[in-house]
């Protein structure tokens, strides 16, 4: 998830000083944004994608529920007081998850996009 706009504009000048702030350009961001797309694996049975059951909106956050075989998934996003996206993803059974997506990358400049490669393990 990210901040409207493509790109953060700034003016200090007459008539006023603004500050800075997004750029009005690019609002439809989710449209180039693949952020966490998710593996379900239980049981050596790879789940790619699983599509919720049912998805919750609320000002401060976003509750998703997923079933996968036979395991419920919850996943609750929200915004820390950082201003950083975090997501909490319990299960009712074990599972591992994998993950995988890109950043916003906009339309205009889909021809830099750097590749990287991480990883994260969780006991």
């Amino acid at each position: 998830m990210r901040s409207r706009g493509t790109s953060i504009a700034e003016y200090s000048g007459p008539p006023y000083d603004v500050g800075s702030g997004n750029d009005y350009h690019g609002w439809e961001f989710y449209k180039n944004t693949k952020v966490a797309f998710g593996t379900v694996i239980y049981n050596g049975t790879r789940y790619q994608y699983p599509a919720p059951t049912s998805m919750k909106f609320r000002p401060d956050k976003m509750k998703v529920n997923y079933t996968v075989a036979d395991v419920e998934i919850y996943e609750e996003k929200f915004v820390a007081e950082n201003d950083v996206i975090s997501t909490i993803i319990t299960s009712s059974k074990p599972i591992k998850i994998e993950f995988d997506g890109q950043s916003m990358v906009p339309e205009v400049v889909h021809n830099l996009i750097i590749s990287k490669n991480a990883s994260c393990s969780f006991d």
